[in-house]
């Protein structure tokens, strides 16, 4: 309970002195001197993305939504972890998006990331651990429990990223479900 509390203050902390810059400011700060090795592993999200996103169907992956989303990422706490916005379409066309949050910190003893995410339309707060796989980042929802799903982010260029979700049944078998691609967006515009 003490260490959901901390999280809580250090996502609401980081969210509230970041907010609006994440949006205007793309330089993203920069990691600590002694900050872990592996907060490489999400440095790609530093930046500004335009998110095309498809649903899996049964005859394959749909056409992307006629509107993008925007994620933002920066470095934050003074360079120990990354902080992510999720803009459900971009700010500047529609003011009341829904958005959400996550801290992102690497916990050196286990290997793995600890994270939070918040979300505008539900306010709770879902913890979230990933880890690197080859590749590829794997995310997984660790509090609250419900259904299984896995999130893989792999890296294709600087200026490219994909992060797909799958749902995972009872027998350990994944099926792809969301397809986000993501492509890099200069500072000065969130939809191009």
């Amino acid at each position: 309970m003490l260490m959901r509390r901390i999280i809580w203050t250090v996502i609401v902390t980081a969210w509230t002195a970041a907010a609006a810059a994440a949006t205007e400011d793309c330089s993203g700060g920069k990691p600590a001197a002694e900050a872990p090795a592996a907060l490489q592993d999400f440095a790609f999200l530093i930046g500004r993305w335009r998110i095309d996103l498809k649903r899996q169907t049964a005859n394959g992956w749909s056409p992307p939504r006629p509107q993008h989303a925007l994620w933002t990422g920066r470095y934050a706490l003074d360079g120990m972890a990354i902080y992510d916005e999720w803009f459900d379409t971009a700010p500047d066309l529609a003011p009341a998006t829904p958005r959400g949050a996550n801290l992102r910190v690497y916990n050196s003893e286990t290997k793995q990331w600890l994270m939070t995410w918040i979300h505008t339309s539900g306010l709770t707060a879902t913890t979230l651990t990933a880890e690197r796989r080859g590749d590829a980042m794997i995310m997984w929802q660790s509090h609250p429990t419900g259904p299984a799903w896995e999130a893989e982010f792999i890296v294709e260029s600087a200026d490219r990223w994909t992060r797909t979700q799958y749902q995972i049944d009872e027998n350990g078998e994944r099926s792809a479900q969301y397809l986000l691609i993501a492509t890099r967006l200069p500072c000065t515009d969130s939809t191009d």
